[in-house]
């Protein structure tokens, strides 16, 4: 009479189930998940952290003494943000709304962007600022 051993199967199985739920994963955002905020909700909040960057895209580009100051827009969360690239320490990425709301970001390095504005109902813009009155922007979205 052949026996049949099941005691390593079944260990298998439940040292495997023991040790995957007892090491916590840590959580991260689902990758189609939805924007946090909309319109003038958004002002002043990060588009990367509340998902708006996800749909972004660019809608003007200018280049000023070697920087490219862009506008970035997301339809989802009817938002704008500037963004700058090959600048410098101290240059400034302004994000505009002809609503008189604005952000601005200093950077520290060669690229940065700024938190965004509503662009619900407003027109925006996007400027670099390298020192007064130095100054270039893109045209209004």
């Amino acid at each position: 009479m052949r026996r049949r051993h099941f005691a390593l199967p079944l260990a298998t199985v439940v040292i495997t189930v023991a040790v995957t739920t007892a090491i916590p994963v840590p959580a991260q955002a689902a990758p189609n998940a939805l924007p946090t905020c909309s319109g003038a909700s958004c002002n002043g909040l990060d588009p990367k952290r509340t998902g708006c960057s996800a749909d972004a895209r660019a809608v003007y580009d200018e280049i000023f003494q070697g920087r490219v100051i862009r506008l970035r827009y997301s339809r989802a969360c009817r938002a704008v943000w500037a963004q700058l690239w090959y600048g410098k320490p101290g240059d400034k990425a302004i994000a505009q709304g002809d609503d008189g709301n604005s952000q601005s970001e200093v950077i520290s390095s060669d690229n940065g962007y700024t938190l965004m504005v509503n662009d619900l109902g407003v027109t925006a813009r996007a400027c670099v600022e390298i020192g007064a009155p130095a100054m270039k922007c893109t045209g209004y979205w």
